[in-house]
């Protein structure tokens, strides 16, 4: 489930996944986001036929491929976010509950290779969105529920969810958390 917070810009540093807020700006922020596609469609490929993919590890904790859909769903939600920033002064942006829609969209019965194609495209239409804004875009602000956010903590934001739901899946995997990081370079 979506730990309350995760998408807080207001530390400096993930205590759980170690996310570094500063490391991603205006200069760097298409190349990272544009790597959190790549960095799921690996995993998920890589898993793909393994049966716990598709298992929550508790009634609380969303499973592997649950973290990897709602990934999707950021991404694409924080284009179109950006998108409406960068449209209109000011903007009220829309609102998702990600519990409710992860409930609704029984995403254990997907394909977890579809879902690796469409991750990889939704990372790549956010980068190409943060690839066409000028270094001032990236301080605009819309508002979520009252919330001020920029367009430079949006990104920050998709990167530190992209580290902190790797993490979570590799849990879900049994596997060790030395999973690809979607903040650093290759």
């Amino acid at each position: 489930m979506e730990p309350k917070g995760i998408g807080t810009t207001s530390v400096a540093r993930c205590a759980e996944c170690g996310f570094l807020f500063s490391s991603v700006n205006a200069d760097n922020a298409s190349v990272t986001v544009g790597r959190i596609g790549p960095a799921y469609a690996k995993v998920l490929r890589a898993n793909s036929a393994v049966p716990w993919l598709r298992q929550r590890p508790s009634a609380k904790v969303w499973s592997p491929l649950e973290y990897a859909t709602h990934m999707r769903n950021v991404l694409l939600l924080f284009a179109r976010r950006i998108q409406v920033i960068s449209r209109d002064e000011q903007p009220e942006l829309e609102v998702m509950s990600h519990d409710d829609v992860v409930a609704a969209g029984d995403y254990n019965r997907l394909d977890p290779l579809t879902v690796a194609e469409e991750i990889r495209q939704a990372g790549r239409s956010l980068a190409d969105v943060l690839a066409g804004l000028a270094p001032a875009g990236f301080a605009r602000r819309g508002f979520r529920d009252g919330e001020g956010r920029t367009v430079l903590e949006i990104s920050q934001r998709a990167a530190h969810e992209a580290q902190h739901h790797l993490l979570d899946m590799a849990r879900g995997l049994g596997r060790s958390t030395t999973v690809a990081r979607p903040d650093q370079s290759r």
